[in-house]
């Protein structure tokens, strides 16, 4: 109850920056719009439509992965102002129910309102604690796309010095890529649905 008014105030803005639906995206849709805009560079540079449909799909992979991230690190974002006033207020409850006789509820009272009129700063804790959860979501977000997409690039350039000495596989590339869609397309639908 002590952190309603917290949950209250932030209810609209959290909506926004984590919004249910997975159409928009959280982050007001960043991480769904960020895009290598391999597409439109394969049909530019067909020499390297391989290495292009590669970092497409590692861009589709680390897009997810995210979300997963972002699901997770959600929860703890909102749980913590709870969580952190709970901390705060757990001695107080421990005394208070060790009160007991005559008068006791009002003696309960007397050392919840007390501890709560004395520790006011456990409001600004507990945003302070959630924007530390945030910061760390947001750190953890930057790592990972920077470290996956840096891998990912090296790993397709590596490749594209090696192709010259590779068989031509542009009919079984067909192929994947048809499954690729086939798969996405099944994806997408099972996203919807839900």
């Amino acid at each position: 109850m002590l952190a309603s008014c917290l949950t209250d105030s932030i209810d609209e803005k959290f909506r926004k920056t984590f919004p249910n639906n997975v159409k928009g995206g959280s982050f007001s849709g960043v991480i769904s719009r960020f895009s290598l805009d391999t597409k439109s560079l394969i049909q530019k540079y067909q020499d390297v439509k391989l290495q292009l449909i590669f970092l497409q799909t590692e861009e589709d992979k680390i897009k997810a992965k995210l979300n997963k991230i972002i699901l997770k690190g959600k929860k703890i974002i909102y749980n913590s102002l709870t969580e952190t006033i709970e901390k705060n207020m757990k001695k107080c409850y421990e005394d208070a129910q060790k009160i007991s006789g005559t008068d006791a509820l009002k003696k309960m009272r007397k050392t919840i309102e007390t501890h709560v009129s004395l520790n006011r700063n456990m409001y600004e804790d507990a945003k302070k604690t959630m924007m530390k959860k945030m910061n760390e979501l947001m750190t953890i977000i930057c790592k990972e796309l920077e470290e996956t997409m840096d891998h990912s690039i090296k790993h397709s350039l590596k490749a594209s010095t090696l192709s010259e000495s590779l068989p031509d596989v542009s009919g079984d590339l067909e192929t994947v890529q048809q499954h690729y869609n086939e798969v996405k397309r099944s994806q997408k639908g099972k996203m919807t649905s839900q």
